[in-house]
This record gives C-alpha cells, sequence and structure tokens, in this order.
C-alpha cells in the first residue's frame, strides 16, 4: 500500500484519540435530572463543552499524523498506521495540558 493508503488509518487512530477522552469525561456527567428537551440541551451543551479543546488539537494532529507517516517511512500494516495516529494525537494532547506550555492571554 502507499503512503496516502495509510493515512486514513492515521486519522482513525486520532479520532480514537478524541473520542474516548471526551467520553471518558461526559459519560459521568449524563446522568443529570433534567427532563425532557431541556435534558437533551444539556447534555449536548456539556458535550461541546468538553468536545471543543479536544476537537481543536486533532485537527493539528491530523497534520502531524501526515508527518509523521512520513518519518516512519515503510509502514507495512494497517495498525501501525491507527497506532501512529493515536500516538500523535495523545502526545499533542499532554503537551498542551502541559506546565511547560506558555499561556498567553490577549
Amino acid at each position: 500500500m502507499s503512503f496516502m493508503q495509510f493515512y486514513p488509518y492515521c486519522v482513525l487512530g486520532v479520532f480514537a484519540s478524541i473520542i474516548l477522552p471526551i467520553f471518558r469525561q461526559w459519560l459521568p456527567s449524563v446522568g443529570t435530572t433534567t427532563i425532557g428537551i431541556n435534558r437533551v440541551e444539556s447534555r449536548l451543551s456539556e458535550f461541546w463543552r468538553i468536545a471543543k479543546p479536544y476537537l481543536a488539537i486533532g485537527v493539528v494532529s491530523l497534520f502531524a499524523a501526515l508527518i509523521v507517516l512520513a518519518i516512519a517511512g515503510d509502514v507495512s500494516d494497517i495498525r501501525t498506521a491507527v497506532l501512529l495516529g493515536y500516538a500523535s494525537d495523545s502526545t499533542l494532547q499532554k503537551f498542551s495540558k502541559s506546565e511547560y506550555v506558555v499561556q498567553t492571554t490577549v
């Protein structure tokens, strides 16, 4: 398989790295006591609040996965491509939450 045939599997790895922490944080908050339409709206609002930072990092991770796949060279297995995508996003998530990242305010 060619380089670009493995990239969708890297995207799958990035997707897994994004969705797992979102669900980990969101599912415990699902047990609210609101009823009806308000419950659905509050659940979706909570999901979006949790997901926004992960989705922003995920967009950058798609480019990082492309670079990591190019550096890795001869990838001959789909599982390796998925792990490369997962690792690239997971690493960027760790660095973005790190205390070493300089926070600037405008």
